[in-house]
């Protein structure tokens, strides 16, 4: 085992126990305090840019008095270096925030149900208005709230966290910030717009998924997209037609008045009409919970067996995790875990299976949750389907393997396609029937 001193180090004051996550602007750093033994989270810019991350501090240190648990604290910040054995030091800045080691909510939201329902996701949702009221008295504005966003602590509350692109200014914005499909269509549009307003729409899409799993609609512009449903206020037939692409999910059929009164209030096309966060904490749908201390909320989890049903969600991660493959260091190219070594390891490990093993597949989209879009990895896997399994791509594997097609055509019927994947999987099996009908065109030629 490594000792401390063969470990990197942070400004000689934190030992990086391992990386937790890669994204767009900043590595994610498990790391222990020297001489207390204390574990925390390091942020620490990809790209010499670190202009987020001064916005970032600025924000969490103004929150640091905020009366809400439910909101990411930071404990320390600076610029500094990261210090390895026999290596020069690399100068860095860097944030130091408390550890919420249950991870984010997104990776809970699919296992081994398609969301929460409405009972868990009251008390969920509730702690987390809680969070984005704290954050609007305090006349600041999140503007990327999703569920990825959304750490859980050690008793599964959550943390709002990820505050790059935070502002105290919430009238006349225009920059194009936040993440698709949480967009309102006043950003989307290129329209200027109110950060207290987008983030109630990004927050009405937290509520949609959170309680059944999936996205609400694929984004908020285009007169073809679903959205356009509510944007015209044909909001039964938004229903409906959720219900019907939705019919494997049996929550859908059983929400109430309220909770569907109360989404589409959030996610209304017109800003002004979305209620503010006060509303929203108050609203009839949570019933007795919105009179509720801290106190009672805590007991009024424990009846329902909140708890219970997290540890559940994150036995079925960690197994996973612990089974497959472990995390490699991001490319350069893809920001990410090599999506070309997921794919050689993909078929090396003749995984190929889990396109038509629904549980085993499901699993290993979780193992890849943190390293890999999967959506990202379907669409590179066409490409190179379509290039033949060149061999930049993947070196001494057997044909054979490549060729599922004929498996996939006679299990389809018992595998359930991800929703938010089912255009990637007729992409994937349009492009394995041309190379079908091509092969049978070469054979035929031939004879």
């Amino acid at each position: 085992m490594e000792s401390a001193s063969q470990k990197a180090q942070i400004d000689d004051k934190y030992i990086i126990i391992k990386k937790l996550s890669y994204g767009g602007q900043a590595n994610i750093f498990l790391i222990r305090e020297k001489y207390s033994d204390k574990v925390y989270v390091a942020k620490v810019p990809i790209e010499e840019d670190d202009s987020f991350l001064t916005s970032e501090i600025q924000i969490l240190k103004y929150l640091k008095d905020n009366q809400t648990p439910y909101i990411i604290n930071i404990v320390n910040n600076g610029n500094g270096e990261i210090i390895r054995k026999n290596r020069e030091p690399v100068k860095i800045s860097y944030i130091i925030l408390e550890y919420a080691k249950n991870r984010d909510l997104e990776q809970y939201v699919r296992f081994p149900k398609s969301g929460f329902g409405e009972s868990f996701s009251k008390v969920i949702f509730y702690r987390i208005a809680k969070a984005i009221h704290a954050l609007h008295q305090k006349e600041t504005c999140h503007r990327d709230i999703k569920l990825d966003n959304i750490l859980l602590d050690d008793n599964f509350h959550p943390k709002l966290s990820d505050f790059g692109l935070a502002t105290h200014n919430s009238e006349n914005l225009e920059d194009s910030v936040g993440t698709p499909g949480y967009l309102a269509p006043e950003i989307t549009e290129g329209r200027e717009y109110n950060g207290f307003k987008v983030d109630i729409f990004s927050l009405g899409v937290t509520l949609f998924r959170l309680t059944l799993g999936v996205f609400p609609f694929t984004d908020s512009q285009g007169e073809n997209s679903i959205y356009n449903l509510i944007k015209k206020k044909y909001n039964d037939l938004y229903w409906k037609y959720i219900s019907i692409k939705e019919n494997s999910n049996e929550a859908i059929n059983n929400l109430s008045d309220e909770f569907k009164k109360l989404y589409n209030k959030m996610v209304s096309s017109e800003p002004s009409e979305r209620p503010l966060i006060e509303d929203v904490l108050y609203d009839d749908w949570f019933g007795e919970i919105k009179d509720m201390s801290d106190d009672a909320l805590n007991d009024y989890e424990k009846e329902i067996k909140l708890e219970d049903e997290f540890k559940k969600r994150a036995k079925i991660i960690e197994d996973c995790i612990s089974s497959n493959c472990e995390q490699r260091e991001q490319t350069n190219i893809y920001r990410t875990r090599g999506i070309d070594d997921e794919i050689k390891i993909y078929f090396e490990n003749d995984l190929k299976l889990k396109l038509i093993e629904k549980e085993k597949y499901m699993n290993y989209l979780i193992n890849i949750k943190g390293y890999i879009n999967p959506k990202n990895f379907l669409n590179i896997l066409c490409n190179k389907i379509n290039d033949e399994f060149s061999d930049c791509f993947v070196n001494n594997i057997n044909q054979d393997k490549a060729k599922f097609d004929v498996e996939f055509e006679e299990e389809e019927n018992e595998f359930v396609i991800p929703d938010e994947l089912k255009g990637e999987f007729d992409k994937l099996k349009i492009k394995m029937n041309e190379k079908k009908e091509e092969k049978e065109d070469n054979d035929n030629n031939n004879n």
